[in-house]
């Protein structure tokens, strides 16, 4: 009898050029003509198989590089009279590791024309990304890339890379799907063939453990795959998606925010197998409304995103991210005029945020469940502001919240705008968001909850994040499908 697809717990598919272009910036941008042009053409482009006129720059030798043997980029600078100043390179592993580098041509380079860079090693086979952008000292730049496939000599390897990854560490993102209540992990996976005979993979099984590849088995299960054939030197690029309904063990433990490893075996006829594994951690989200209280040069906005960005790397830390942010800014003249700048004033010992609470109750983000951030562009204090007080980098209610409108007058924070320091800026999105959350400042100073976000380091502890998870605010992340 066939299962049913509520039962099934994988699915792998042939990865489409259209997503595979989306892993290598350098196909997204260039001329108006090459971005016309197919997923596949560019793609082979990148692989310098295609009739493009355009010269290229960059190569790989040998180029089809052997796993754990060097290898070396070579570069031609372009012929004329424009002298290169400076070399920038970045090389994207098959593991997903990337190295980058600067380097000045010599003059030997510069009469030849020609870089070499030696002593570059593949510990996985699979897509080797290698861009380059070179700075000449008339002020012009010219960029290029190329793709090339590392072999194993063993003679196959698959190579599993997690669909999306965290923005800080290297686990993959396990993702909820709210209309079937089941966790997702996914992954892409290269496989490439360096033996003399064809591969027909049939199977992928599925082993997850925690502790690592050789830790206490959680749950193991298989699924059909293809079939697909890998030919002698070539490579296949799969897209796979493993799902664990409520229920199972593996539900279990990702509910419980544990991170897990998965290891993935592809079986092809005649018992050849190849296999590799990602840890895949659980996530929940923010959702965020920035909001600039008025118009922004293109400077200040910048610093607002990196701002969000560098908070989204700290509170990872905890299993927590701001994926989605939706960028706002009032729309009333009058608002903006009267909120640009916020008033502080003082009263019995202690800071008075009343403006702001006025604009929480009068403006609020669409949706209950987005967590309102304002940023004004400065701070006017009354004289009554003592002059060591007047330091504030930004506020927010204590446990605020949820939805916003049981209490309007606590229904945001608010984080100062700092274009100078966008670090400090980012450290306080994250503390003051973890306020309405529900956390306070504790004298630790390597905690984020620090009065001032932490001085060695910026933390939260596993009693913090549980204190965090149980707010309203935050969400399982849903997938991206």
């Amino acid at each position: 009898m066939q299962k049913s697809e509520r039962e099934l717990r994988g699915a792998d598919s042939a990865t489409a050029a259209e997503e595979r272009v989306r892993r290598f910036p350098h196909l997204l941008g260039g001329s108006r003509a090459f971005r016309s042009l197919s997923p596949e053409r560019r793609i082979a482009h990148l692989q310098g198989e295609s009739a493009s006129r355009q010269r290229r720059m960059l190569s790989v030798k040998p180029a089809k590089p052997v796993r754990a043997q060097p290898f070396r980029i070579e570069l031609k600078l372009p012929s004329g009279a424009r002298k290169a100043d400076l070399v920038r390179l970045e090389v994207r592993l098959p593991s997903g590791k990337t190295q980058a580098l600067e380097h000045a041509p010599s003059p030997a380079e510069l009469g030849a024309r020609l870089i070499r860079l030696e002593g570059f090693r593949s510990g996985s086979a699979g897509e080797l990304y290698v861009s380059s952008r070179v700075y000449f000292e008339d002020g012009s730049t010219v960029s290029d890339a190329t793709l090339a496939s590392v072999f194993s000599p063993n003679p196959d390897q698959l190579v599993v890379t997690p669909r999306a990854w965290l923005v800080s560490g290297r686990a993959g993102r396990v993702e909820y799907d709210w209309d079937t209540d089941e966790f997702h992990c996914r992954a892409y996976g290269s496989i490439t063939n360096g033996s003399t005979g064809s591969r027909t993979f049939r199977t992928c099984r599925v082993r997850v453990t925690d502790g690592g590849v050789s830790g206490t088995l959680i749950s193991e299960f298989a699924f059909a795959v293809g079939p697909f054939t890998v030919q002698p030197g070539a490579s296949a690029y799969r897209t796979i998606d493993t799902w664990y309904p409520r229920g199972g063990s593996v539900w279990d433990k990702f509910n419980q925010r544990w991170d897990l490893t998965v290891r993935f075996t592809y079986e092809a006829d005649g018992g050849a197998q190849v296999s590799d594994a990602a840890v895949y951690r659980p996530m929940s989200t923010v959702p965020l409304n920035p909001i600039k209280t008025t118009d922004f040069t293109a400077g200040q906005t910048t610093a607002e995103r990196n701002a969000v960005a560098i908070a989204a790397e700290l509170l990872e830390d905890r299993d927590v991210t701001l994926f989605g942010p939706n960028w706002q800014i009032l729309s009333n003249q009058a608002d903006k005029d009267r909120f640009g700048i916020i008033d502080i004033d003082w009263a019995s010992n202690y800071w008075d945020f009343d403006e702001a609470q006025d604009m929480y109750e009068q403006i609020s983000g669409p949706e209950q469940d987005r967590l309102d951030m304002f940023v004004p562009l400065g701070f006017a204090y009354t004289a009554d502001v003592p002059a060591d007080k007047r330091n504030v980098g930004g506020f927010s209610t204590e446990n605020g919240p949820y939805p916003k409108d049981g209490a309007p007058r606590r229904s945001a924070c608010l984080v100062l705008l700092d274009e100078n320091d966008q670090e400090f800026f980012g450290v306080a999105v994250a503390h003051e968001l973890c306020h309405y959350l529900g956390l306070g400042h504790v004298e630790s100073t390597d905690n984020l909850m620090h009065r001032n976000g932490g001085t060695t380091g910026h933390k939260l502890t596993w009693q913090q994040w549980d204190t965090i998870r149980q707010h309203g605010m935050m969400k399982w992340l849903a997938p991206d499908i």
